[in-house]
Order: C-alpha cells, then sequence, then structure tokens
C-alpha cells in the first residue's frame, strides 16, 4: 500500500504539472514564439490562480473549475504539442543527466508527502478556509468568525481546487510538494550547465546559490497541509530568475526572447504577492523593474508592445481579484493592516484588526512574548540569537551574503567590477523587501525567499566580479560546497526520524484530526462552535473559531453565504 500511495501522489503531480503546461502554452502561444516547459508551467500556475480569484467571486471553488482546468490544459497541451517536444528535446540535450536527478528529487518529496498534516497553521484556520472556499462563493465578512480568515492566500484556492471527488482530504498532500518539484526542476538543469560549461549566464548562477535552500525544502520543509510560506518563497525567486535572465538577456540581446521572461517574471511576482502579503514590497518593486525593461525600445517593437500591454492586463488580473477578495473578506485591502478600509457592514472592527496586524508583529518578533516584550529594539538581541540557530533559513544565507559583499568590496577598490546591472536591480529590490520585512513581521518563515533572494544576488555579482579563469575552474568546488553546506543545513542527525519515519510507516492517505468542540450562542442566537482544548479547529463544523464574538451576527437571513457583522473585537 505504501508503494500506492506514492505513486499516486506521483501520478497526480504529473497530470498537474502536464495541465498547468497545457494553461500556460496557450497563455504563451500568441505572445511569445520562444519559451520554455518551465516558462509555461509558471505561466499556467499564474493564470490559473487568476481565474480562481474571479470563479470564487460568483461559485465555491467546485468540481465545475477542476473539470475546466484539466480541460483547458489537455487542450494546450494537444495544440501546442510539436512546441513542447522540441522543447523536451532540448532540454533533454543541454541537461541530460538532470531527469534522472529530477526522478529522484520527485521520489523523496513523494515520500514525503505521503506522511500525515502537522502543519500547526493547516489545523489553526487553513483546512477551514479551505472547507469556506469549497462549500461557498466568497463570505463577505469571514475574518469577522476568524482573524485568521482574513489572510488572504490563493494557496487556500490552489488546495481547494485539488479537494474534489476522489481527491477530498488528499488535497493537503499535493500542492506544496508540486511547487518544490517546480522549483527544483529550475535548479538541477542551471547547476549541469554550470558545472558541464554550457551555460556562463547570471541568472544559472542566481539559481545555483539557490541549491542550498532547495535540497533543504526537498529534505526538511513542511509540504503536508495549507502552507503559505514556502509557495510565495519559491515563486518569489522564480520570479527574480526571470528578471535577472530578462535583463541580462536585454542588455546582451534585446530579442523578444527578453520580454517573455520579463513577462514571465511580472505574473510570478504578482503570484508571489497573493501567496504571501510580506512579498508585496519585493514583489511590487520587481514588477516596476520589469515592466520599465520592457518599456526600453527593441528590435521588434510589435512584439514588444504586445508582451508590454499583457504583462499590464494579467498582472492586474491577479493582483486585482485578490485585493477585492481582501475587501470581501474583511473590509479592508491588506488585512490585517486596517489603512483604506471599505464603510461596509461586514467590516472587521478596526480595533480588531489592529490588534491581529500588533499580534502578527509579535509573534513574528518574538512567538510566546508578550506585546509590551516586543515594543521598541529590547526584542532585537533574542531575535538574533534564536535566528542564527535556523542554519538553512538564516545562518547560511547571512554568511552567503557577507562573504559574497565582503569579495565585491575587494573587486571594487580594485577597479574591477564588471557591468552587474541586472544583479544590482535585484540586489536593489530584495533589500528593500528585506527592510520591509524586518520593522513588519521578522519571522523568518515569512522572510526565507527574501534573505535567500538577496544572498543569491549578492554571490551571483560577487562571482561575476572575479577574473573568467577564476569563475570557470571553480564550478566542480562551488558545487561541491554548496552541496556540504546543503546537507549542514538539513541537520543530518536528525533527518531520519523528523522528515522520514512518519511517512514511511503510512499505508494510506492520513486524513485530518478531529477535535471536540462545544457549542457557544451569539447574542443574536447564532451557534458558534470552540474547541474544547487548544485552538485548532481542523476539520470540524465550519462555524468552529477559537474567538469567540459575542455580538457576531449573520448580515441577513439568507445564511451563511450572506456573510457576518461584528460589533466589537473578539480578542
Amino acid at each position: 500500500m505504501l508503494i500506492v500511495v506514492w505513486s499516486s501522489i506521483l501520478l497526480l503531480w504529473l497530470l498537474c504539472g502536464v495541465v498547468l503546461i497545457g494553461i500556460g502554452s496557450l497563455l504563451l502561444g500568441p505572445l511569445a514564439s520562444t519559451s520554455r516547459l518551465g516558462d509555461a508551467f509558471w505561466a499556467g500556475l499564474a493564470a490559473a490562480v487568476a481565474v480562481l480569484e474571479v470563479y470564487h467571486f460568483f461559485r465555491p471553488i467546485d468540481s465545475v473549475i477542476a473539470v475546466l482546468f484539466i480541460g483547458l490544459g489537455l487542450a494546450g497541451f494537444v495544440f501546442c504539442r510539436i512546441v513542447l517536444l522540441r522543447q523536451w528535446k532540448t532540454f533533454r540535450t543541454t541537461a541530460p543527466w538532470s531527469l534522472p536527478m529530477m526522478l529522484l528529487v520527485a521520489t523523496l518529496v513523494a515520500v514525503r508527502a505521503a506522511g500525515p498534516c502537522e502543519h500547526y497553521d493547516t489545523g489553526l484556520y487553513g483546512s477551514s478556509v479551505v472547507r469556506w472556499a469549497a462549500t461557498y462563493p466568497l463570505v463577505p465578512g469571514l475574518a469577522n468568525l476568524h482573524g485568521r480568515f482574513g489572510f488572504n492566500s490563493s494557496v487556500f484556492l490552489c488546495v481547494a481546487s485539488f479537494d474534489q471527488g476522489i481527491l477530498r482530504g488528499i488535497s493537503y498532500h499535493l500542492f506544496g510538494g508540486l511547487l518544490v518539484l517546480a522549483f527544483a526542476a529550475m535548479i538541477v538543469p542551471a547547476c549541469e550547465r554550470l558545472v558541464r560549461g554550457s551555460s556562463t549566464s547570471l541568472a544559472d548562477c542566481f539559481l545555483f546559490f539557490l541549491l542550498i535552500p532547495t535540497v533543504s525544502w526537498i529534505a526538511r520543509a513542511e509540504i503536508v497541509g495549507t502552507i503559505t510560506d514556502l509557495p510565495a518563497a519559491a515563486a518569489l525567486l522564480v520570479a527574480c530568475n526571470y528578471l535577472l535572465c530578462g535583463l541580462e538577456q536585454k542588455k546582451q540581446n534585446p530579442e523578444e526572447c527578453s520580454s517573455t521572461n520579463l513577462f514571465i517574471a511580472m505574473l510570478t511576482f504578482a503570484l508571489a504577492i497573493t501567496f504571501k502579503l510580506s512579498m508585496v514590497v519585493m514583489g511590487c518593486l520587481g514588477m516596476a523593474i520589469a515592466f520599465l525593461a520592457m518599456a526600453m525600445p527593441t528590435p521588434v517593437q510589435g512584439k514588444r508592445t504586445k508582451l508590454h500591454y499583457a504583462s499590464l492586463i494579467f498582472s492586474a488580473l491577479i493582483l486585482l481579484p485578490w485585493i477585492g477578495r481582501s475587501l470581501m473578506l474583511s473590509g479592508y485591502p491588506f488585512y490585517p493592516n486596517s489603512a483604506l478600509s471599505l464603510p461596509v457592514d461586514w467590516r472587521v472592527p478596526t480595533a480588531s484588526a489592529n490588534w491581529d496586524a500588533a499580534w502578527v508583529q509579535s509573534w513574528a518578533r518574538l512567538p510566546h512574548a508578550s506585546l509590551i516584550e516586543t515594543k521598541g529594539f529590547g526584542w532585537l538581541v533574542p531575535w538574533w540569537k534564536n535566528a542564527w540557530g535556523n542554519r538553512e533559513g538564516f545562518m547560511a544565507p547571512v554568511l552567503l551574503s557577507l562573504t559574497s559583499g565582503l569579495i565585491l568590496i575587494i573587486q571594487g577598490f580594485r577597479l574591477k567590477l564588471p557591468n552587474l546591472s541586472g544583479g544590482l536591480w535585484l540586489l536593489a529590490i530584495s533589500s528593500a523587501g528585506l527592510v520591509f520585512w524586518l520593522i513588519e513581521a521578522p519571522a523568518l518563515r515569512f522572510g526565507e525567499g527574501l534573505l535567500w533572494a538577496n544572498a543569491a544576488a549578492l554571490a551571483t555579482c560577487a562571482i561575476y566580479s572575479l577574473p573568467v579563469h577564476l569563475r570557470e575552474e571553480g564550478g566542480i568546488t562551488a558545487l561541491t560546497i554548496s552541496i556540504l553546506l546543503a546537507v549542514y543545513c538539513v541537520y543530518p542527525r536528525t533527518l531520519w526520524i523528523e522528515s522520514y519515519r512518519k511517512p514511511l510507516a503510512v499505508r494510506s492517505f492520513v486524513a485530518l484530526p478531529k477535535v471536540a468542540v462545544t457549542p457557544e450562542r451569539t447574542d443574536t442566537g447564532l451557534t458558534i462552535f470552540v474547541p474544547v482544548e487548544g485552538n485548532q479547529c481542523w476539520e470540524t463544523n465550519l462555524l468552529c473559531t477559537p474567538d469567540f464574538n459575542r455580538t457576531l451576527r449573520l448580515r441577513s437571513t439568507v445564511g451563511l453565504p450572506s456573510g457576518f457583522h461584528s460589533e466589537n473585537s473578539p480578542h
């Protein structure tokens, strides 16, 4: 039975990959004559998220949209089969060892994806959000029932789209692992191209340094549940790679392919923002740079203009419905930030939104500390001590950044810096994103993508500041050091116990836990269910919340689809 579980996950990932590549091919076909399989996958994922966001305004995320995606994906795969086959042959030629490596990676990730769901936030609110999305169209004021229901992430819609029919309950094992595989499918060929000497691009070098977090995600990261941090980090780093590739090609050979990369960079930056609000600063800056770079004149004026307008339209189709969803859920466009609220009856009370914002910031600085303890700057020293113990999430990117920065300073004093404009632009936006993250919510899992984007950008600039012969001779050495550092970062001494013992013990897909709840009645007679122990609801009644609010009421007699109103904070 264990082999059946693994095989089922691998087959479902293969189907999802085919569907998303097919959708992406339909999107890119009229806009770009040249694209790769990875381009189609990420474009297809961005398009699917945009459709899900709009669809949920009118209908629950049901089997209809799942069948629509499958139909579109297979149609795209059939119509674009010649182009896709050509891309596959090119991939096999340029990176022949990547395919067996990816099969090994897929197997390792599938083993871990078969394990039970122990992700805390899935039980806290993630699984409930998925069930609300699969049961009703977008419910106004849902954040009045549970403040975290207002933490708007498109990841929940993606998981809900999987959670249909025979896949009910299995969806929590699919989405996180799928994105880890898609990200690894970019890293592994880039490393092979650099080691074989068939590539000298900044973008491949950037991906090369991301081998360290990739190995950690494969071996250690939580991938079962409604994970939002990892998808956001992966989408952000993918966007950075496309931006760097587009800027580099724009400088060397300003043809249509560079605009295609910049177009996908805009889509994936927008995708990262919809996955996690903490990506908003770097995401918006990255989109702005990509758009301005596309606006520069090129020899292929017609194609550039088409992609230029398309990038605005499709980015807006991703971001505007996402903002609209947040307004519907809470009355605020960027909840829990209470700015720019709508004067609607389902709006979460300002005091409640401000409390949630203060709680998120306090927890991100020092978990389990009081709000008073995390005010001012007194939290910085204990935060640094806690962060330094995290090898992959903090120690490795910080050491890589410091070492690379030192090399750049030395080369700068020697006046031997080449033109690194693409890498420096990436470094500028990642630094701005890091400042925003450090001020607002410096939890390491919120900033993992930002830290590695900054570190890989610095390391890429440092490598390309060295003489050519040093770069060419150091490929194998750099790969060896990166692999050793990656192994160190996965804590090999406890790897078996924490990552593989439980998944290898399962014999079927493990259902989400059940918890005991007790009914409570609001002032209007609405029955709300509160967990008897702890604050996790998991797979209980939809009206379960740990934050009981006596003033909570339905907005009309229509029932739950009409939404919720609250007069006071439940905290």
